[in-house]
């Protein structure tokens, strides 16, 4: 389908939401397939989802894994999707335990934007020319803008493995604690990160 507003439960299209092209609630262990969808934003509000193998950028972020009403979105798994030149971010996430295996996201404002995102797996993606002057560039942080980056919120016990990170507008990984408070209402901790690749960042 062709789609820049609708609302998706369990695969169905049941109605609209507006400023975003899906929205998923409630659905559990779901493999929804948007090869066909072009969407402005794609809200992940359930848990034990995600989309596989779609082109989901083009908006305003590619794909937004939300908390939403005091629930969290766990257990998602996003594969081969190429969340590209989202005006904001490619992927963001403020839940825990979603993994992130060979994406694309790049040309946005940032490539994964990932705060409070404890438990997260990067495995074999690519961010680049993220946060480029002459093309998205919102919500600068105090290091420009990124590739993969956990910042205004807590993150700890993550894998970054094998991820290719270039050419984008500040960091190619950026972990960063409270800044306001130097770290210590909440840190970046626990982490492995191996076998990546940074180039001119």
């Amino acid at each position: 389908f062709h789609a820049t507003e609708c609302e998706i439960f369990g695969g169905h299209i049941a109605g609209v939401f507006a400023g975003l092209g899906a929205r998923l609630g409630g659905v559990g262990l779901t493999v929804v397939d948007f090869s066909r969808a072009r969407l402005d934003s794609c809200a992940i509000t359930g848990g034990d989802s995600g989309p596989a193998g779609s082109a989901v950028g083009t908006g305003g972020d590619g794909v937004f894994v939300r908390v939403l009403n005091q629930w969290t979105s766990v257990d998602n798994v996003f594969e081969d999707n190429d969340a590209s030149h989202a005006n904001n971010n490619a992927f963001e996430s403020w839940s825990p335990r979603t993994t992130y295996r060979r994406n694309k996201a790049n040309h946005s404002s940032y490539g994964f934007w990932l705060g409070g995102s404890d438990r997260t797996v990067l495995i074999g993606n690519e961010a680049g020319w993220n946060g480029d002057p002459q093309g998205f560039h919102n919500a600068p942080e105090s290091f420009g803008h990124g590739g993969i980056v956990f910042v205004n919120g807590p993150s700890s016990h993550t894998v970054v493995e094998r991820n290719n990170l270039h050419h984008n507008a500040g960091g190619g990984l950026v972990l960063r604690g409270d800044e306001a408070s130097g770290g210590a209402a909440f840190k970046a901790f626990h982490w492995l990160i191996q076998d990546n690749t940074f180039e001119a960042n």
